[in-house]
């Protein structure tokens, strides 16, 4: 038998309200993103539960069933507009219109009227389930609850690994002696990445023009160009790999991703990558495994260990920024590698206080909502 909702409880009229402000406030009808079934439980109740199930069915369109537990890896939903038109247009049937921004202010009252939020630290980086809001649903939230000044740090990824790889500390091993016999020279185990690396260096100085280059020569958009540059500083590969990131960011269209392999910019900046990474890598953990003639081999190091030693470097931004805005009384909300405050900061003194706290220079973007 279908189930049909008893439009006419107002236990059920507020059970779809809640679920259609958390899907409209959170889930896009053209981009994909995944969401464990714990957290859309929350909102929608339990799946074994009829309406709960009616909600999921009317409101998600699963575009991904592969998940696992172990690796973390949630299915990925999209927003059905025709869900939403059905539970919100006037009928006879169905319930009052629903605002999204109404949703999110309502859900986050409390942490929003003081501007004092509680985050949950995973793998180096704070959360909160207000990142999860729609961008759009943000800025109108943020904007009523006087967190108006919005901050950027520019090309976070690319510019605190470039950083990062030019503060490897020297070290010689003088047991081990290298050249020629008469002038004998302690063997270089790591130290600092000293080349000029100019795809990185024009891509820190403007991002924007090479972002929309890329995205009109590669026919994606300008977000599409900006993920798969920050994919690539963290390990990425361009190949026809259902489990790539890019290929996953590309829906698998192969003639985007031949033309990026020999992309002139693209095939610059992963050079340049690479050797960043290859001075980095002598200070990373080590991974090995054993074959089975029972040699020790070394790994190279991974995309997960790439985006964790990124994070770990944008945690300790983060964290002093968050200093500094709590010294001069500024009220925030802190989203990776941004931040919304309750006033305008002092952009030439804050970057100096991260300097010195940190030893990374930073550059900001800012938008008043």
């Amino acid at each position: 038998m279908t189930y049909t909702p008893n439009f006419a409880d107002p236990r059920v009229e507020r059970r779809i309200k809640r679920a259609v402000g958390f899907a409209t406030a959170c889930f896009s009808e053209d981009k994909a993103r995944s969401w464990s079934t714990r957290y859309i439980d929350k909102y929608f109740g339990i799946s074994s539960n009829p309406l709960s199930k009616y909600l999921r069915d009317t409101l998600l369109i699963c575009t991904d069933q592969h998940y696992s537990s172990l690796s973390h890896v949630s299915k990925k939903y999209k927003l059905n507009p025709q869900g939403v038109s059905l539970l919100t247009q006037p009928t006879t049937t169905c319930v009052l219109q629903v605002s999204a921004v109404d949703w999110a202010k309502e859900e986050f009252e409390q942490e929003l009227s003081t501007r004092v939020f509680k985050y949950t630290n995973k793998s180096n980086r704070n959360w909160h389930p207000l990142q999860r809001v729609r961008r759009e649903i943000k800025r109108e939230v943020f904007r009523d609850s006087n967190l108006k000044y919005q901050y950027d740090i520019q090309c976070c990824a690319p510019r605190l690994l470039l950083q990062y790889s030019q503060q490897i500390p020297e070290v010689l091993d003088s047991n081990k002696l290298v050249g020629p016999q008469n002038n004998k020279r302690a063997l270089w185990l790591q130290g600092p990445m000293d080349l000029w690396l100019p795809n990185i260096q024009a891509y820190l100085k403007d991002r924007t023009t090479i972002r929309n280059e890329l995205a009109q020569r590669a026919d994606i958009s300008v977000d599409e160009a900006k993920e798969i540059i920050n994919a690539l500083f963290a390990g990425a590969r361009i190949a026809l790999n259902e489990d790539s990131d890019i290929y996953q960011l590309l829906q698998g269209d192969i003639a985007r991703i031949h033309y990026l392999k020999q992309d002139p910019f693209i095939s610059g900046l992963r050079d340049e990558i690479k050797i960043m990474w290859d001075y980095i890598r002598p200070v990373m953990p080590k991974r090995t495994i054993t074959t089975r003639a029972g040699q020790v081999k070394q790994l190279g190091i991974s995309s997960k260990q790439k985006w964790n030693l990124y994070f770990s470097l944008e945690m300790q931004v983060l964290t002093a920024i968050s200093d500094y805005l709590t010294e001069t009384n500024n009220k925030f909300f802190t989203e990776h590698d941004g931040w919304s405050c309750e006033r305008q900061v002092d952009q030439i003194q804050l970057i100096d206080f991260v300097r010195t706290k940190t030893g990374f220079d930073i550059e900001l973007d800012l938008e008043i909502l």
